[in-house]
């Protein structure tokens, strides 16, 4: 592995395919490794540079690439697609990789930090609340309807509905309905408050 110039990886779950090219740009090395292999392969190999597609646990990667003195370049998924030749499979997909890279007009995806990436989970945890939140008050204002009752969007007026729809002498089963709907806003409230403390809160501090 002494005389890779350029190293291209598949990203997996498990296992890794590695394309090698050398200085004159032909291939010297091919081989599939596990995720441990992978791990002890880079920080034994010279360096060199390293090119992968932006895909799942690709900044990962580069930072453990990074760390073990290579170069390291993300490219984004759209770029490698018109270069995969032949049936799809991890050699393939390798090569493209490898071609898309040397493309003069590629555009390279930053490589995140950690801190990046860990705001970047609150806000997917941000839009997993928001969209329960709101099937929630879609499906209970549809299920309502059916009952003639008329319940407005907006957030605020709905949970003061709830509230009040609670109050008044209802069917048992839309009592049950409207409990466990008051539950599970008053739970997204809590999870909303905590993910925006979080954010807010200086990661330097923690």
């Amino acid at each position: 592995m002494n005389n890779v110039s350029i190293l291209s990886i598949d990203l997996a779950k498990n296992v890794f395919q590695l394309l090698g090219i050398d200085q004159f740009g032909k291939p010297c090395l091919s081989k599939r490794l596990s995720r441990a292999k992978l791990h002890e392969a880079l920080f034994n190999l010279p360096a060199c540079e390293v090119v992968m597609e932006a895909c799942s646990s690709s900044h990962y990667w580069d930072r453990v690439c990074l760390s073990a003195g290579h170069q390291v370049h993300l490219i984004p998924a759209q770029h490698v697609t018109p270069f995969v030749r032949g049936n799809k499979n991890d050699k393939n997909d390798c090569m493209a990789i490898y071609e898309a890279s040397r493309r003069p007009n590629v555009r390279f995806v930053p490589v995140k930090t950690e801190q990046q990436q860990a705001i970047f989970i609150l806000h997917r945890m941000r839009e997993r609340v928001l969209a329960s939140r709101t099937a929630c008050i879609n499906q209970t204002r549809s299920l309502l309807l059916e009952f003639g009752i008329h319940i407005p969007k907006a957030y605020s007026i709905f949970k003061q509905n709830i509230h009040e729809l609670l109050s008044e002498p209802i069917q048992p089963v839309i009592q049950l309905m409207l409990l466990e709907v008051h539950l599970h806003v008053e739970f997204g409230d809590t999870d909303m408050h905590k993910l925006h403390h979080r954010y807010y809160r200086p990661w330097e501090s923690q």
